[in-house]
């Protein structure tokens, strides 16, 4: 099913909670709504799933306005899998046989066991669902969505609080549900390696607008704003004026010049964001010999481990961020107040709006 929306706006209570959204959610894709909580995604999945209804603009399901179809069996090629899930008081088989019941759909015990092994909560039929942990409740809701065969999945924040586990099982489930049903799947999510690990397409939610969307790979690579950057939990976000010397471009950060990717469409403005990933910089001990337009002596200033890595704090005039693997910090010889060189090419320093 397509899905389009034309300024689709929702207010509570005299609060405009969505402004202006429109958009299309492509037919066999997994499209995600991503940003903090707090943003609309909930009121939005909502709204597309005819839960509530929006207080301005339109909605196209398969091209035809929502008004002139049947809103009943509409909403029976939907469902949708809220962030913390009712179950009664009864037995797991009964919870997941309720979409089919209120179908009255034939053949219920095949697809009741179908969706228990999908979801790997086979030879728990017997037992209340009220018993269940809150991810093995999460999957019996899913199980219970996917029972009724939808032509489009809803989630809502479907792994969050989970244990690994279930969170595991649920993204494998999500891929496999969207490559072997072909089915439309909608998710909302704040966590971004989820959004980037299942989607197709990505957008970016900010006080009830979207101010990002896109294909995932390059949404991920290419901030449009300083607040998509700061979401997307890019590192190095700089502040500073472009110039053109010699025929060349620059970023002035006022105690350093960058060289950037020559400018377009942003070089008349007198101050731009710019971003610029950890793992596009690379350290060494002396001056590296490369195509690198920018290299830059500095001091470590600060080193943390995360994990498998360490992350570098250099002040060059400015600080910089830089990530580089335990046994690169060893070789290295790093340590706090060392003298390092950093390096990384123009083509990686992104520019982009404010806002």
């Amino acid at each position: 099913m397509r899905i389009k929306t034309e300024a689709i706006g929702k207010t509570f209570n005299g609060k405009e909670v969505l402004k202006n959204i429109s958009l299309e959610i492509e037919e066999n894709r997994i499209s995600c709504f991503l940003g903090p909580n707090g943003v609309g995604k909930t009121t939005l999945l909502r709204i597309l799933n005819l839960l509530e209804r929006p207080s301005q603009g339109k909605i196209y399901y398969d091209g035809k306005i929502y008004q002139r179809i049947d809103r009943l069996s509409l909403q029976r090629r939907m469902v949708l899998v809220a962030q913390n899930p009712v179950m009664f008081d009864t037995s797991l088989y009964h919870n997941v046989s309720y979409g089919l019941r209120v179908r009255r759909v034939k053949d219920t015990k095949r697809k009741i066991k179908q969706a228990l092994e999908m979801v790997k909560l086979s030879g728990m039929e017997n037992r209340s669902a009220l018993t269940l942990s809150g991810g093995e409740m999460q999957r019996a809701a899913l199980a219970r969505a996917l029972a009724i065969e939808p032509e489009v999945l809803f989630l809502d924040e479907p792994t969050h609080n989970l244990d690994p586990l279930s969170k595991e099982i649920i993204e494998d489930l999500i891929l496999r549900s969207k490559a072997e049903s072909r089915r439309t799947i909608v998710l909302s999510t704040h966590d971004l390696l989820q959004a980037e690990k299942l989607s197709h397409k990505v957008y970016l939610l900010k006080e009830g607008k979207i101010i990002q969307e896109g294909k995932a790979k390059e949404f991920f690579a290419f901030p449009s704003s300083s607040f998509s950057a700061e979401f997307l939990g890019i590192e190095n976000l700089f502040k500073g004026r472009p110039i053109q010397r010699n025929g060349f471009s620059f970023l002035d950060l006022g105690k350093l010049k960058i060289e950037i990717s020559p400018l377009e469409k942003i070089k008349q403005k007198d101050e731009v964001y710019a971003s610029l990933r950890a793992e596009e910089i690379l350290v060494s001990s002396q001056p590296l010999v490369s195509s690198a337009r920018n290299s830059f002596q500095g001091k470590v200033i600060k080193m943390k481990n995360k994990g498998g890595l360490v992350e570098l704090t250099v002040d060059c005039g400015i600080p910089f961020t830089v990530v580089l693997t335990k046994r690169s910090k060893d070789d290295l010889n790093l340590e706090l107040g060392k003298k390092v060189y950093l390096t990384f090419k123009a083509s990686a320093v992104h520019l982009m709006d404010s806002g």
